[in-house]
């Protein structure tokens, strides 16, 4: 069960200067429908009278709190194996696995710090695939789990 929690005036001044904006939503019947209208009010009001370019892309669900702890106790897991470092394993995992993107400052391009934060549910999965497939340690099984959706 989700708990809506209401959102600080202050934390929606914040919100509405973090660019790139995403909100999710779905088109039904050609009209827009927005999952939090609070925010995408905001973002309406903090763009008013400028000029904006609107990106769509299909919704996928992002990793789930459950996939981040399987995700942490095969990291100790690996390191009782190895005797490598939870932390240093989650760092290399990244730099082997995760495609490098780049955003321009100041006209000079720039990587972006890589994370499994903002992964889909998909992506994620494919992720623990393949350190499964490097250290040849199995990923935990989740069977008998109460995870949630």
């Amino acid at each position: 069960m989700l708990i809506h929690r209401a959102v600080h005036p202050q934390n929606l001044a914040v919100m509405a200067n973090a660019i790139p904006f995403k909100i999710q939503a779905r088109i039904d019947k050609g009209k827009l429908v927005v999952k939090n209208t609070e925010r995408w009010h905001l973002m309406l009001r903090h763009f008013d009278g400028r000029e904006v370019v609107i990106t769509m892309e299909e919704y996928s669900d992002q990793r789930t709190l459950d996939q981040n702890a399987l995700y942490w106790m095969y990291m100790h897991l690996i390191e009782d194996e190895t005797g490598e470092d939870a932390k240093r394993l989650h760092a290399f995992f990244k730099s082997e696995f995760i495609t490098p993107t780049y955003i321009e400052v100041f006209g000079k391009q720039v990587e972006v710090e890589k994370s499994t934060v903002n992964m889909s549910k998909k992506k994620f999965s494919e992720f623990l695939r393949k350190i499964e497939l490097l250290t040849g340690i199995p990923i935990p099984d989740t069977e008998g789990w109460r995870l949630q959706p």
